[in-house]
């Protein structure tokens, strides 16, 4: 068919399908931007939740924080050990105290009652870099539990007192050797129990466990 106007020829021909491609570029056009401006939306909100909480568990850090500055300033630090365990003769096993905490280090903190806390090292155990998840098994097996002491030939090096503890009448520096936690210590004058301690170690070392893995 022959238009003698060719606008109207073209308009007739090709305007219904130009049209549908318009709208249909624009809703497509439409549809991306809702939905970048809804994923905008809710990456925006989900960085929105994270600050907040990232906020609060700073909050709650610092709150502990604070909470365990006023438990640190309420032990007492003394150097000199306490009259009940210095009483204490070597090879026996004092009363029972509790344990009230544990440092990365292995050091026990003994809760003496009162408000007095007794720090003490033990004998034989070295904190070694290769297992720094000591004070973790240490903290698991003594925290709030009852435990006693028991000093060998020497009470004190280095103004730091060194003793056996006791977990249920079990000894517990054995146990942290035997399972690869720390390395042993050979004391000088600290040997009474040197044989059983060498053994842990050698049980440990054998079955691949902790820093010998």
């Amino acid at each position: 068919m022959y238009y003698e106007d060719k606008k109207k020829f073209y308009l007739k021909q090709y305007g219904p399908a130009v049209i549908i491609v318009i709208i249909s570029l624009m809703l497509i056009t439409g549809g991306i931007y809702l939905t970048t401006k809804y994923v905008d939306k809710s990456e925006n909100d989900l960085l929105a939740i994270k600050n907040d909480n990232k906020k609060d568990n700073n909050q709650k850090e610092k709150e502990t924080d604070k909470e365990t500055i006023k438990e640190v300033k309420s032990v007492t630090t003394e150097k000199d050990i306490p009259s009940d365990l210095n009483k204490l003769e070597a090879h026996k096993k004092s009363k029972e105290y509790t344990v009230y905490s544990v440092n990365s280090e292995g050091t026990v903190t003994l809760d003496l009652g009162n408000k007095k806390y007794f720090k003490v090292n033990l004998i034989g155990i070295e904190y070694s870099i290769k297992y720094p998840n000591l004070k973790d098994f240490m903290q698991k097996d003594l925290k709030n539990k009852k435990v006693k002491v028991e000093f060998d030939n020497n009470k004190e090096e280095n103004n730091e007192t060194y003793v056996y503890l006791y977990l249920n009448d079990e000894l517990y520096n054995s146990k942290i050797l035997k399972n690869g936690c720390a390395t042993l210590r050979v004391e000088r004058n600290n040997i009474s129990k040197l044989a059983t301690l060498l053994e842990a170690e050698k049980d440990a070392k054998k079955a691949n466990l902790g820093i010998w893995k």
